[in-house]
């Protein structure tokens, strides 16, 4: 896969501007969405940059971190400073939540020392994104002011949370984002270091790895664990 830039895509009516772009998804229809910071709203736009709408004004902080299309078609929306991973069609219908709304889960942490994370703890303190696993099932990354990963089923149940505060194994500083593989292994990029550790293991042994391919093994058994070495370092600037 390569990147590519297209100059002058969004084509925007007079007048109405965006600030950060927080994250990016592309339903079944190749309609592109925007989660943009500051006006906090989702932007939609056609293939070809066409403004379509602007929905969400005044359901969200100025703290959108994670947009993911489901493959029914509907999009979560993980707002970080809001505490909550929220369900919504792509015309802007809410259908619900995946886990509480609002009120930040006690880790200890302070709102701006990433430091202070004392110790683990439910959903959510300042989530930053979600993913779908090939079974529907879903996986939150839990994130700025926490550190876990928190495990749904397709209906929004919580089935269990696993991580800690630390560096070593099971332990996440930043669990920053996710991503789940077609072959049934969840990828979480965090901030702790230039360096990406692939790392396989069982999610109910909670054995997970920062900045880590990590298997879920509801989804597909793997082999034994294997570690490449690599340099840490811990990036404490929020993004």
């Amino acid at each position: 896969m390569s990147a590519f830039r297209v100059e002058s895509w969004e084509r925007l009516p007079a007048g109405l501007v965006h600030r950060d772009v927080a994250a990016v998804a592309v339903d079944e229809r190749d309609r592109v969405y925007l989660a943009t910071r500051v006006r906090s709203c989702i932007f939609v736009f056609e293939r070809d940059g066409t403004f379509v709408r602007t929905w969400g004004e005044g359901l969200f902080t100025d703290r959108l971190h994670g947009l993911t299309t489901h493959p029914d078609g509907t999009l979560f929306i993980v707002d970080d400073a809001g505490h909550s991973v929220r369900h919504f069609t792509t015309a802007g219908k809410e259908l619900g939540a995946i886990g509480p709304i609002g009120v930040a889960s006690d880790t200890g942490y302070d709102g701006s020392n990433l430091a202070t994370v004392a110790r683990a703890a439910g959903p959510y303190n300042r989530p930053t994104n979600i993913a779908v696993a090939p079974n529907g099932e879903l996986y939150v990354s839990d994130g700025y002011g926490n550190a876990r990963v928190h495990h749904f089923s397709p209906e929004g149940r919580l089935v269990n949370s696993w991580g800690e505060p630390g560096a070593g194994p099971g332990q996440f500083r930043v669990s920053h984002g996710i991503c789940v593989v077609a072959d049934g292994r969840a990828r979480l990029p965090g901030q702790v270091g230039p360096h990406e550790r692939p790392v396989q293991q069982e999610t109910r042994q909670h054995e997970e790895h920062v900045d880590a391919d990590i298997e879920l093994e509801e989804v597909l058994p793997k082999a034994a664990p294997t570690v490449e070495a690599g340099e840490r370092r811990h990036v404490e600037e929020q993004h």
